[in-house]
């Protein structure tokens, strides 16, 4: 008796999990590749002080769409190349292998679907964190960064999206300890290229 009540009850829930999933539609959204190339600039004053650093990245992303001028997602690339220069005490630089990782969230607003260029704004906060390679040893540090990004992509089809050029830059909150500067906010610009592919929405 038992277990026919169970079974009975079983076969109610299923038929009702069955028909809210049925009614239930999935969030439309779309991922992104791209290759990011950043740079952040030191004075290079001083002995010890960086001139520069810059790396190339693979950096994807992926937007839950609210409508079609609004997008909320996540982000993360990876160096897979870069450099940065520092300053020695008889004007000469020394160079060295920068590695980089950055990861966050953001906000993608942008002009409408119908359109075959599309522009958008993105406003992100995440970390960044970069490693110095030496020949024996590493040093690395990471923060927090706040920043904003304008593009232009072109639609290819009803799905994909060529992002054309994106320039952007991020406020660093603290300064890494390895980038030794006189500045009190360091600043790291970046353009990126790439696809980005619409799931679930035909445009």
């Amino acid at each position: 008796m038992i277990f026919k009540q169970t079974l009975l009850i079983g076969l109610i829930l299923l038929a009702g999990v069955s028909r809210a999933n049925a009614q239930l539609k999935l969030p439309k959204f779309d991922a992104e590749l791209k290759i990011q190339q950043t740079l952040v600039r030191g004075s290079g004053d001083t002995e010890g002080e960086f001139q520069f650093v810059e790396t190339t990245n693979f950096f994807g992303g992926a937007h839950v769409q609210i409508n079609q001028h609004i997008a909320i997602g996540a982000y993360y690339g990876r160096s897979f190349r870069g450099e940065g220069a520092f300053r020695l005490f008889d004007n000469n630089k020394i160079r060295y292998e920068i590695l980089q990782l950055q990861k966050g969230f953001d906000i993608r607003i942008s002009t409408s679907r119908a359109k075959n260029w599309r522009k958008y704004l993105v406003i992100n906060y995440g970390q960044i964190e970069m490693v110095k390679v030496g020949e024996s040893f590493r040093s690395g540090d990471k923060t927090n960064a706040f920043g904003f990004n304008l593009g232009i992509m072109r639609r290819l089809s009803n799905n994909l999206y060529l992002n054309v050029l994106e320039l952007g830059v991020k406020i660093m909150s603290d300064t890494m300890f390895w980038l030794e500067t006189n500045d009190t906010k360091l600043i790291m610009a970046d353009a990126k290229m790439g696809l980005t592919y619409n799931i679930g929405k035909k445009k």
